[in-house]
């Protein structure tokens, strides 16, 4: 087979391309995401009877801002690693310090406070399945609207895409759990998210779409 029966051959099935969001687009349509997820959040919140003495809690206040900013920020780095040429070097920063400020705090009032075998009750495990079962909803939209770019970075994407959408998870449940216990928090909210990271990593390829038709394409034609 010749060179010029080989492009034949691979072209023959392609459609032409169809105009897709550009990146500000995809940021306004995930910023949206995680202000619609913060607002169901809140709306939830309201029903608790300790609602106002929340709003009133500045430390509570500082964690749910942090989460905010980490979990936007990191969903707009995904977004930016779809975009070949693009600098993320301060998205990057962003993410790491406000994630390390948040369970840093949570790390150094346990340790203040000290344990007690009420904060790590079995019972914390349904919030592990709830955080886990329900960052799959950001997880979809971030990976729809990856998917309109150009991903290079397979596992570093995959593992970006679930951080963040167990971040955002993290905040909703800010709102309706009722433990407040520093050992709780570490255990059965931050250790899932660390999962979902390392479930992406593993899935980066298949969730960037990295095996696309033409490349299944030049598989079969080629030996």
């Amino acid at each position: 087979m010749d060179k010029n029966e080989l492009i034949d051959r691979l072209c023959e099935d392609l459609e032409p391309t169809r105009a897709r969001l550009s990146l500000p687009l995809r940021i306004v349509c995930w910023v949206a995401t995680v202000f619609i997820i913060t607002a169901l959040g809140i709306l939830k919140a309201q029903s608790r009877a300790d609602f106002s003495d929340l709003l009133n809690n500045t430390e509570y206040l500082i964690e749910g801002t942090l989460l905010l900013v980490a979990g936007i920020s990191s969903g707009i780095l995904v977004l930016f690693l779809s975009v070949p040429g693009w600098r993320t070097k301060k998205l990057v920063l962003t993410v790491i310090i406000t994630g390390l400020i948040w369970i840093s705090s949570i790390a150094a009032t346990l340790i203040f406070q000290g344990s007690d075998v009420q904060g790590l009750s079995t019972a914390g495990l349904g919030c592990s399945e709830h955080i886990l079962l329900f960052s799959l909803i950001p997880a979809v939209i971030l990976t729809a609207l990856l998917r309109l770019g150009s991903p290079l970075r397979a596992h570093i994407t995959g593992a970006l895409i679930f951080l963040s959408s167990g971040i955002l998870t993290i905040l909703l449940f800010q709102f309706t759990c009722a433990s407040r216990h520093p050992a709780h928090l570490l255990l059965y909210h931050t250790l899932p998210v660390g999962l979902l990271t390392l479930i992406g990593w593993i899935l980066g390829k298949w969730l960037c779409g990295f095996e696309s038709k033409l490349e299944r394409k030049k598989k079969a034609l080629l030996p």
